[in-house]
C-alpha cells in the first residue's frame, strides 16, 4: 500500500492521464530530473487531467518542478506520507527482503547463508533515510511551485478507507468524484508483488528470445517496459502470504509480437505455454520465493529498540511538528 496503490486508483479514472507507474523512478535514476517530465510527455493526453509522480528517494530539481507545473496545468501538489517510525521500520524490512532476493538471484540457496553478514544495521539504514530528506523539509520544496499542498496518509489507501480517500482525491483534481472501481479494494502491492516486478525470466520460442515475468492476473499495469501480454495462466498456489488471484506469465509485448501471429495463436490456444508454465517455469520460481520468505523471516522487525526510537523521535520532532502544523489532520492517526 502506498504510492502504487494511489497511482493505480488514479490511473483507473477515465478523466485522468498518467505516465507509467515506474517511469518516474527509472528516468530519475538516469540522473536527469528535467528529462523525466519531458520524456513523460507522450503519456499525457491533453484532453485529460495530467498527474506526475516524483519519489521521496530522489532530490527535487527546480527545472523538473517548473516543467511539472507546465505539464499538469493544475495548481495542486499532493504528498503521500506515512507515520515516520512505522515508515522507517518498513524501510528496514524492505531492505532485508531486497538484499535476500539479490543474494538468491546471484548465488542461489547457498548465498542466503550469508544474509545476516550482508545486512545493514537498522541504525545505519535509518540515518541514510533521514539524510535523504524528511516530511516537511522535503515537501515544502515542491509546495513553493504549487498553490495548494495536500498530504495523504498512506493508511488511508487500505481497502477499508480507499473509497473515501479516492473521492477526496478526485474532488481535488476536479474530475468526477463518484467514480469507483472494484480494483480499489484489491491488495495492491505486497512484497511478493514487488519481487514479481523486478524478476525477469527468459523464454526461447521459435528462435526468438522473449522476456517474461510471473505476475498476478490483471497486474500488467504495475510492470514497466511493455510487460503487458498474459500468455499463460495458473490457479493461485496454496502458500502463505499469497493472494487468491490467478498467476500469469506476462510476456514482454514487443518481443512476443515478433513471433508470427499464427504461431502466437497456436502456442496459446494449444495450451503448450500453459503446460510449460505450470510444470517447468512456475514451480522453480515458487521454490525460490519460498526460500526467500523463510530466509528473511528471522531478520524482519516490528519496532526499533526503545532507546533508538527515542533518538529518532528527538532527531525528527521539529520536522514532524512543522508537518503537522500545516497538515493537522495527520495528528490523530500519527499520535505524535
Amino acid at each position: 500500500t502506498g504510492t502504487a496503490a494511489a497511482w493505480t486508483a488514479l490511473a483507473l479514472h477515465p478523466e485522468i492521464a498518467l505516465p507509467h507507474t515506474h517511469m518516474a523512478e527509472s528516468l530519475l535514476r538516469s540522473g536527469s530530473e528535467s528529462e523525466l517530465l519531458l520524456r513523460n510527455q507522450p503519456w499525457f493526453n491533453p484532453n485529460k487531467r495530467c498527474v506526475g509522480l516524483m519519489l521521496h528517494s530522489f532530490p527535487w530539481a527546480p527545472s523538473a518542478l517548473v516543467r511539472a507545473v507546465e505539464l499538469c496545468q493544475r495548481d495542486l501538489f499532493i504528498q503521500l506520507v506515512r507515520e515516520p517510525i512505522s515508515h522507517l521500520v518498513s524501510c528496514y524490512n524492505h531492505a532485508v527482503r531486497t538484499k535476500a532476493f539479490e543474494l538468491l538471484l546471484k548465488g542461489g540457496r547457498d548465498a542466503l547463508c550469508h544474509l545476516e553478514d550482508s545486512l545493514i544495521p537498522p541504525e545505519d539504514l535509518v540515518l541514510a533515510e533521514l539524510a535523504r530528506g524528511r516530511l516537511f523539509s522535503y515537501g515544502r520544496i515542491p509546495a513553493r511551485f504549487f498553490g495548494h499542498w495536500h498530504a495523504i496518509d498512506m493508511t488511508q489507501l487500505l481497502p477499508d478507507q480507499i473509497g473515501q480517500t479516492m473521492r477526496e482525491l478526485y474532488s481535488l483534481l476536479g474530475v468526477d468524484a463518484t467514480f469507483t472501481s472494484a480494483q480499489f479494494f484489491r491488495k495492491q502491492v505486497d512484497e511478493i508483488r514487488t519481487r514479481m516486478i523486478v524478476d525477469t525470466i527468459s523464454l526461447h520460442l521459435a528462435g526468438q528470445d522473449i522476456q517474461a515475468r510471473i505476475a498476478y492476473a490483471g497486474d500488467s499495469r504495475l510492470h514497466p517496459e511493455g510487460f503487458t501480454e498474459e500468455i499463460a495462466h495458473c490457479p493461485p498456489p496454496s502458500l502463505p502470504g499469497w493472494s487468491d488471484e490467478d498467476i500469469v506469465l506476462l510476456a514482454h509485448a514487443p518481443s512476443w509480437r515478433k513471433l508470427p501471429d499464427c504461431l502466437r495463436s497456436r502456442l496459446v490456444e494449444s495450451s503448450h505455454i500453459n503446460q510449460a508454465f505450470a510444470t517447468q517455469i512456475l514451480p522453480p520460481w515458487l521454490e525460490r520465493v519460498t526460500l526467500w520468505q523463510h530466509a528473511t523471516a528471522p531478520f524482519l522487525i516490528t519496532e526499533f529498540r526503545p532507546d533508538f526510537e527515542g533518538r529518532i523521535r528527538k532527531a525528527i520532532i521539529d520536522d514532524v511538528e512543522d508537518m503537522l502544523s500545516v497538515h493537522p489532520h495527520l495528528r490523530e492517526s500519527w499520535k505524535w
